[in-house]
């Protein structure tokens, strides 16, 4: 039994350096926009910035939404016309983490 755990932690703790791995070598940005929509069945928020207008991201499953009281939020207490600071992976149009201001 034990050898048998060892190998199944082995394979978990690779998994997750390669996931994390996979993370670190991504091309993100990070940008200060405005919410114009917000499609929670389909997991994208599309937002606009001085830099660009009206660009779809999917929202990542272990992405990070923080509130602007500070609470930690959901997909669903995004509002168009929020302004928010986004960390997104340009590449694949994923993003990670949003902050909402006030």
């Amino acid at each position: 039994m034990g050898f048998i755990m060892r190998n199944a932690m082995k394979k978990i703790v690779l998994s997750v350096l390669a996931f994390y791995s996979s993370m670190v070598l991504a091309t993100t940005d990070e940008f200060v926009a405005t919410i114009d929509a917000v499609n929670k069945q389909e997991g994208v928020v599309t937002f606009s910035a001085k830099q660009f207008s009206s660009v779809d991201y999917k929202v990542s499953l272990d992405a990070r939404i923080r509130l602007s009281n500070g609470d930690i939020g959901a997909l669903a207490n995004l509002r168009e016309s929020n302004l928010v600071t986004a960390v997104v992976d340009k590449d694949t149009k994923v993003v990670y983490f949003i902050q909402v201001h006030k």
